[in-house]
């Protein structure tokens, strides 16, 4: 009978496990679930988790009604079912009082493996401290390092969007594995000594707490410049004054060091670098990738190394170099010039310099550089602003002979050839920048096997029209044209899909307008509008182009695209992409200023004034505009023009007070004015503007309020049309007042 029984036992005991077992299984599909997953339905579901660790059972079951309830409405939630499945368990071992039942270490590792796949949630961080609190109270004896390494690292993925608590999370979990703890089954201390996995995570957290915007396109090895624009999701994380994150783990590197000298791994540094670099902190990346290569120096000599594999002798690699020369080329980048707390303030020309540097370092220490490389260094020097285009090229040069030479198995990514065409794309490179695009069509041809990778795309295309737009050549616009016909008849070879967009045929019209061919430009927006949808860019463009035009009739001609533009906003047939915009206006007020017509200035108050009536918030007039209108009464040789002006300031003033604010340069405008009047009280009228401007730069207001050399010329040039004898007199006092005080801008 005895024999009998413990035979049912076995076979209760074998079922018990195979279900288990069964249930990790399932965990591990549920992890391979695909994840459109709304935010909103992760966060209202991941609450549930915390209200588990209860054993009783009622307790459990109101969780289990609560989750039915939570998911009645929603897609299947790979968390929500780990959690409901181990629930599960757990309710039913307690039930039938089997321990065997009871998940164990393994499952709770899977079901954090399912939840490191949502970062995003709001409760992320919680729902990973129950699991592990609640696994650590039934089966701390027993839990293994496979488990916390599980733990930590899911925590870890968690620090870009958590970053306030996750890297305390992980601390505090390591400080549990590898301090002494006793347990209710034993007497004896417990406790674990962590492995390189351990001390990674610690790192990565610490890292990943610095990432606000995570860019999943701009990769340079990846090769993902194409048509549209790359794709990049953020996070926004204000890490301005929080300590610095790279400090804290290059802490942590340096106990490892002292502590766990055996654990040291390249990854490691690796982690440290790119978070200095990513904190904007180039010279402690650099130190460190020097600290880096000492150790690897100091290994290779000594004879106390810990194992004799090379394999495991510590010393850079590519990854190492990429960081820290990543760390220069992006300290000076457009993106990374904010102000901030946490960032240093890097020269460009230095930086460039020290990533060249790196590089030649790199190939000395036996470290082959990658396209990244390349791609990184180049856009340091492209940051430059120096005329960089023979330094891009000889870069893209040795790129190139890499891959003819088998150094590398894969030809130059688009992204260096597109640094290249930006970097010659000044006022005498966009020849060469042109030719680099033949040279990229012909290197495909030849090299890229019939693919795409090499293949001159939308943006590449795009840049050259841009180079071309800054160039003084006088074939410049006719160039740029055959370009953006070339894209319609599908590239140079006309095999590509090169359809040009709204930045093609904006670049296209700069490069007319910029040779003053302004009629020309508006006629090819008119034209292009079979092809290509033009936005608000590309009637300001045309609007700028006309107020720096030399034609008499610029002003009209913007007056009357503008008018197109209100009739198409008034009928309701605006789109999206084009909406009236004060730029815009402000641009004809300018055109209006340029003008030789008499009434220029007056048509100029009467733009201001319906600007002012119309109901449309976008197009209300600001400061610049109101000094738009003055500029074009200081430019005017009417009679009674600085009266007028006068007159519209102090209506401005008594009217718009709150909205328009008059500054150093409206009084600037009035001081010109009144100095091509040639009233009898011209210079004191311009004297006492003069004052005014100095005593709004004194106020403190605003500190970008400078008095400059113009203000004090504008007022002498009123002394010198004037009739008075004591002229020299107060043209002296003016010039000696200007120079002792004034810095010209």
């Amino acid at each position: 009978m005895n024999k009998s029984v413990n035979i049912n036992n076995a076979n209760s005991f074998f079922t018990s496990r195979e279900m288990v077992e069964m249930l990790n299984r399932c965990l591990d599909s549920l992890r391979k679930v695909p994840l459109p997953i709304s935010s909103s339905t992760m966060n209202s579901n991941n609450n549930i988790i915390r209200n588990s660790d209860n054993n009783n059972s009622n307790n459990s079951k109101i969780t289990r009604r609560r989750r039915r309830s939570t998911t009645a409405t929603s897609t299947i939630n790979p968390t929500l079912e780990s959690m409901r499945l181990l629930d599960l368990f757990r309710d039913t071992s307690i039930l039938l009082n089997d321990k065997d039942l009871r998940p164990n270490q393994k499952t709770y590792s899977m079901c954090m493996n399912v939840l490191s796949l949502y970062p995003k949630s709001f409760t992320a961080c919680d729902d990973v401290l129950s699991l592990y609190k609640r696994c650590r109270k039934e089966s701390a004896a027993t839990l293994d390092l496979q488990f916390y390494n599980v733990c930590l690292h899911t925590l870890a993925k968690f620090g870009t969007y958590h970053p306030e608590r996750a890297p305390v999370l992980v601390e505090q979990i390591f400080q549990d594995m590898t301090t002494s703890t006793s347990t209710s089954m034993t007497t004896t201390n417990n406790h674990l000594s962590p492995n390189t996995a351990c001390f990674i995570s610690l790192l990565h957290v610490w890292a990943n707490t610095i990432t606000s915007t995570t860019t999943i396109s701009n990769n340079h090895n990846n090769n993902n410049i194409n048509n549209n624009a790359t794709t990049t999701t953020t996070s926004k994380v204000d890490t301005s004054n929080r300590p610095l994150a790279a400090d804290r783990a290059e802490v942590i590197l340096m106990q490892m060091i002292s502590s766990y000298p055996h654990l040291v791994d390249v990854i490691c540094f690796n982690i440290c670098i790119d978070a200095w670099g990513k904190q904007g902190f180039p010279e402690r990346a650099e130190k460190l990738l020097w600290r880096l290569i000492q150790n690897s120096n100091g290994n290779e000599n000594s004879t106390n190394n810990h194992t004799n594999d090379d394999k495991h002798i510590l010393r850079p690699n590519a990854i190492s170099f990429n960081s820290a020369i990543n760390a220069w080329a992006k300290s000076c980048g457009v993106g990374r010039r904010r102000a901030s707390n946490n960032r240093q303030r890097c020269d460009p020309q230095k930086a460039a310099e020290r990533a060249g540097i790196l590089l030649e370092q790199m190939k000395l220490h036996g470290c082959e550089p990658t396209s990244e490389t390349f791609a990184t260094v180049m856009e340091a020097y492209s940051n430059t602003g120096l005329d960089p285009g023979v330094k891009v090229q000889f870069f893209l040069d040795e790129l190139e002979t890499m891959y003819l030479e088998g150094a590398i198995s894969l030809p130059p990514p688009k992204v260096c050839y597109l640094m290249a065409i930006r970097a010659w794309g000044g006022l005498s490179g966009a020849e060469k920048a042109e030719l680099l695009l033949r040279r990229m069509e012909e290197f495909s041809s030849l090299h890229d096997g019939g693919h795409s990778r090499l293949k001159p795309c939308v943006i590449i295309y795009n840049a050259v029209i841009s180079a071309w737009s800054q160039s003084k050549d006088a074939t410049a616009p006719d160039r740029a044209w055959a370009l953006f016909c070339q894209m319609r008849r599908g590239g140079i070879s006309g095999k590509n899909n090169v359809a040009p967009n709204a930045i093609s045929l904006n670049a296209l019209l700069s490069t007319f307008c910029n040779h003053d061919r302004v009629e020309e430009a508006h006629e090819l927006l008119e034209k292009s509008k079979r092809h290509v949808r033009p936005d608000s860019k590309s009637y300001l463009i045309i609007l700028r182009g006309y107020a720096r035009s030399s034609d008499s009739d610029a002003a009209e001609n913007a007056h009357n695209l503008l008018k197109e533009l209100e009739n198409i906003s008034s009928h309701g047939e605006s789109t999206r992409e084009i909406k009236l915009t004060v730029n815009m206006y402000s641009q004809l007020l300018v055109a209006w200023g340029n003008s030789s017509r008499n009434d220029a200035a007056f048509r100029a108050e009467e733009i201001f004034w319906q600007m002012i009536r119309q109901e449309d918030v976008s197009v209300l007039p600001d400061t610049a505009t109101f000094n738009c209108v003055l500029r074009a009464f200081s430019k005017s040789f009417e009679g009674g023009a600085a009266e007028r002006a006068e007159a519209f300031l102090r209506r401005v003033q008594q009217e718009h007070d709150k909205e328009i604010f008059v500054d150093p340069i409206s009084h600037l405008h009035l001081i010109y004015a009144w100095a091509h009047s040639r009233r009898k009280n011209a210079p004191l009228r311009a004297q006492w503007h003069l004052e005014e401007a100095k005593k709004l730069c004194c106020s403190g207001n605003n500190s970008n309020w400078k008095l400059t050399r113009a203000h004090f010329n504008g007022v002498i040039l009123a002394w010198s049309k004037s009739n008075d004898r004591d002229a020299s007199m107060h043209i002296r006092r003016l010039e000696n007042e200007m120079d002792s005080s004034m810095v010209d801008i």
